[in-house]
């Protein structure tokens, strides 16, 4: 096998071999629902069904809520559009953010409420540390627990209530925010109880904001059924999916989702699948593994080192010959003076004994 072609055989495997590892292992992502670490979203996705939307598909507004969490990209004009067009057909959205792009999204769309931005903070009602506050749910959800984790507190604008908005859940009377960043309540500092997630009315549909974008990652979903309860109360019978419109995807995530999608494009058409197995058929035959396999029983493909130069190119050019009969056979033509280079004129891939005129173990006494 010559060194391009050697070559382009093993850049065809080590790209199926990155392909393989690629598809794999699942992207580290921050709210990622196939990303099973703390900052994954791969347990709500399972127990709540959440699916990730397509980007070339547009969602039905009446059975469908979009998920925006944890945005980290400005909202453009032509996106702030799209969303109000879907809550003006019918569709709910909700916004889990606390110190993101979440209020570019509130402005545009002109909805009464703000993220606050400080950390809120609960010594007595909390989860392990005042960094992740238990608040309760108020309405219809009423009764639930909700654990947040480093979450903000919303501000509620003058005529919000006019419009419709309605507080979904609040922290307790012993929060406060940390507005020095000091971890302690510092006087002035203020107090609560405080909303941290709201609920206004947009056309046909409704717009719930969540002062925290972590309520679904795997650290905090599963401490307790409250966090699931207070989604399901706001989806109902929708379908519940998450948009990842103004997420910035790390060089992996993005690398791993253009794979799946090629992968994916495979599977849906029969053209792409042919053209594979063609590529994969010549690889088989480029490859050659059985010359391959005869090449490693003999000594392997480069390891004839400690070989006369006239053993190795015949073993090389005929890998299913005995590499010890062409071995002796050299050396016995060295001792008898002739150095004219072992042939096989016309005998193609016959047996080693046949090109060599002889029969291994039978006629090894004649050939001295």
């Amino acid at each position: 096998m010559n060194a391009k072609r050697a070559a382009a055989i093993g850049a065809a495997l080590a790209l199926i071999s990155a392909v393989g590892i690629i598809w794999a292992v699942p992207s580290v992502d921050d709210f990622s629902l196939e990303n099973p670490y703390w900052n994954g979203m791969s347990s709500a996705a399972a127990g709540l069904g959440i699916s990730a939307r397509d980007p070339g598909a547009e969602p039905d507004p009446a059975g469908t809520v979009l998920i925006i969490a944890g945005p980290d990209e400005p909202f453009s004009a032509g996106r702030v559009s799209e969303i109000a067009s879907f809550l003006g057909s019918g569709g709910v959205v909700v916004l889990m953010d606390d110190f993101g792009e979440g209020n570019s999204l509130l402005e545009g769309l002109g909805v009464p409420v703000r993220i606050n931005g400080s950390t809120l903070l609960d010594p007595l009602f909390m989860e392990k540390a005042r960094q992740y506050p238990v608040v309760s749910a108020l309405g219809a959800a009423g009764g639930a627990r909700v654990t947040m984790d480093y979450a903000s507190a919303l501000e509620i604008m003058p005529g919000a209530a006019q419009k419709g908005a309605r507080v979904l859940l609040e922290s307790s009377a012993f929060s406060y925010l940390d507005v020095d960043v000091d971890g302690d309540h510092t006087a002035g500092e203020p107090l609560g109880p405080f909303p941290v997630a709201a609920e206004v009315p947009y056309g046909k549909g409704r717009f719930v904001v969540v002062s925290d974008s972590s309520i679904l990652i795997n650290s905090v979903y599963g401490i307790s059924g409250g966090n699931a309860e207070f989604v399901r109360s706001i989806a109902g019978n929708r379908e519940i999916v998450i948009d990842y419109g103004n997420n910035a995807a790390s060089p992996y995530g993005s690398l791993r989702s253009g794979v799946l999608s090629a992968v994916g494009a495979v599977g849906e058409y029969p053209e792409l699948r042919y053209l594979l197995a063609v590529a994969g058929a010549w690889a088989i035959f480029a490859a050659d593994p059985i010359r391959l396999f005869h090449r490693r029983a003999a000594g392997g493909s480069g390891l004839f080192a400690g070989e006369s130069q006239e053993v190795r190119k015949v073993a090389e050019a005929h890998p299913g010959w005995d590499l010890s009969l062409i071995r002796r056979t050299w050396e016995e033509r060295a001792r008898c003076g002739s150095s004219a280079p072992i042939r096989a004129a016309g005998l193609g891939n016959k047996p080693a004994e046949a090109a060599f005129g002889r029969r291994p173990g039978v006629d090894e006494g004649q050939s001295k």
